[in-house]
């Protein structure tokens, strides 16, 4: 390599050294651990999933059991559903960083794959998902009124991927299991 060569690959690493120090040292990254979504999971009262077209809306009746109200009408799975309820009032992100709305399209934030949306008596929050970061070990998320992206740990979005059958009462078929059980003993 000649001396201009070493001369000019030298002034490229200071000039990216200096970009790096001066302009993304500015971009605001926090060291993490932010809790999403702030309220109280007692005073949920519906949770609405939107996954891939498909939306289920599940109601917290007067007596504080679990209803799907949409796409059909059917008792919930208490257990399931108090327990996405808890996970979502309590998901921290690792990393959060700004980002001009005009790129959430390259985080997979413009059209969402899935979203929960969780109303109190007197707020609604409402929290996307995104692509998975390059490594895969995280997915970006967003808050919805915020322009932060945030990254959390993959395991945590996929479970609120649910689908209806994750989250039905699954009484008919203990009781189907049951009287099964009873016939067999009365052999």
């Amino acid at each position: 390599m000649s001396r201009k060569g070493i001369i000019l690959a030298v002034i490229i690493f200071v000039a990216l050294g200096l970009y790096v120090f001066l302009v993304e040292k500015k971009r605001p990254l926090s060291d993490g651990k932010e809790t999403l979504l702030k309220f109280d999971e007692n005073n949920a009262r519906r949770l609405i999933i939107h996954n891939n077209e498909k939306e289920i809306v599940l109601n917290k009746d007067k007596s504080g059991e679990w209803q799907i109200t949409s796409p059909m009408v059917t008792k919930a799975d208490d257990e399931a559903v108090n327990g996405l309820v808890s996970d979502l009032s309590r998901l921290k992100a690792s990393q959060s960083l700004e980002v001009d709305p005009s790129l959430w399209d390259d985080f997979g934030l413009k059209k969402p794959g899935c979203e929960v949306t969780v109303l109190t008596g007197s707020s609604e929050e409402r929290l996307s998902f995104g692509d998975k970061n390059p490594t895969g070990t995280s997915v970006y998320a967003r808050v919805k009124g915020r322009d932060k992206i945030f990254l959390v740990p993959a395991y945590s979005a996929n479970s609120f991927k649910k689908d209806l059958s994750d989250l039905k009462k699954k009484e008919i078929a203990e009781d189907k299991a049951e009287e099964k059980k009873e016939k067999e003993e009365d052999k």
